[in-house]
């Protein structure tokens, strides 16, 4: 009998601690599964899942997330940026001490054009539980969707001519105004708060995800860098070479990838041919190359499937990031140089011609 109890004793003993042992280990913090994923790729959610979301990436990685609003849309609602580096550096004044380049990615200027905000999500989501990864050797700067008001304006006909989600926002904002055409006079509030959020930043690159209007061809995204026509110096290098590596990078994925807009100069005519100029910089990417940084305009093609459109932006992201991670230094070299030029006593292009005979290009109808 004794040795029983000594048995029952040592049995409760094992149990208790084997319990409060289980009560002890927290579970892993499971992130919320988008819509777009439940959905095998055919629907977006709406701003409360982003909001959700920006807020469990900081809940499950608090050295390496911040979820801040920047500003408030017309209609009230933040204007989130997620502030994410592996380096721990989640401050303008952390970044610069330690030299990392910075990256600021925008999805949902045209809140129809949304596949930049799930893929990005999606790649966070899975780039955050590595050990090594990319974001360790810069600040990524995520905005989910800048026109907040327009995304929540959902309707299945607002992209008649786009290939899903079967749902999706408007082009411009509440005000009815176009937030890719205002950089240069800043009349949109959502517009005008990012500059000044930025102000502190001053990031190297500056990244906006769209997704194509009209024309039909085989090509799955195009990825424009306009400094490679503008820069000089160190940036022009920078642009040239990036661009190469990722036209390279891309296609070695199984893309067919475009250096610049398939725009025909005469509406629905290909043989009119496709005219490669710097835009306006009342487009953002080209504003932030008149700033001296890379500006990059991402559009994959309006004709593939939300999945197909999700999956080139992600390769573009990936492929991005894995760059600016090998090449920090060449970013930010480049960008202490066009800010160190003197722009007084300098001549400054007002207007030009361009001549000599067009280059052909392979393009796939």
């Amino acid at each position: 009998m004794p040795q029983f109890n000594r048995f029952r004793k040592v049995a409760f003993v094992c149990l208790f601690l084997w319990s409060s042992a289980s009560r002890a280990a927290p579970r892993p913090f499971e992130l919320p599964v988008m819509k777009a994923e439940s959905s095998h790729w055919t629907e977006t959610g709406r701003a409360e899942e982003s909001e959700r979301l920006c807020l469990a990436l900081v809940r499950a990685y608090p050295k390496k997330v911040r979820c801040e609003s920047f500003g408030i849309s017309p209609e009230g609602r933040n204007l989130r940026v997620l502030v994410v580096s592996g380096s721990g550096a989640l401050t303008p004044a952390a970044a610069r001490k330690k030299s990392l380049p910075v990256v600021w990615i925008q999805a949902g200027i045209h809140a129809g054009e949304i596949e930049g905000k799930d893929a990005t999500y999606a790649y966070l989501k899975d780039e955050l539980a590595k050990k090594e990864s990319p974001l360790s050797k810069q600040v990524l700067l995520f905005c989910p969707v800048i026109n907040i008001d327009g995304h929540e304006r959902f309707g299945k006909w607002n992209r008649a001519n786009q290939n899903g989600p079967v749902e999706k926002g408007w082009r411009v904002n509440s005000q009815n105004l176009n937030l890719n055409r205002d950089y240069a006079k800043l009349d949109t509030p959502e517009v005008a708060q990012s500059l000044k959020y930025l102000e502190k930043w001053n990031p190297h690159v500056w990244v906006d995800l769209h997704t194509t209007d009209g024309a039909k061809f085989q090509h799955d995204v195009a990825v424009m860098i306009p400094s490679t026509l503008t820069g000089t110096g160190k940036l022009l290098a920078l642009s040239t070479s990036l661009q190469e590596r990722l036209m390279s990078e891309l296609t070695h994925q199984g893309h067919l990838p475009l250096w610049y807009y398939p725009e025909f100069l005469k509406t629905d005519d290909p043989l009119s041919g496709i005219e490669n100029l710097p835009d306006s910089p009342k487009m953002g990417y080209t504003y932030f190359a008149y700033r001296g940084r890379v500006g990059i305009l991402v559009e994959t093609h309006s004709w593939r499937s939300y999945e197909e459109r999700a999956k080139s932006t992600r390769h573009v992201i990936e492929t991005l990031l894995t760059d600016v991670a090998l090449r920090g230094p060449q970013y930010v070299d480049s960008a202490r140089e066009q800010d160190q030029m003197k722009q007084v006593g300098r001549s400054q292009t007002l207007g030009y011609q361009v001549k000599g005979a067009p280059e052909t290009v392979d393009f796939l109808g």
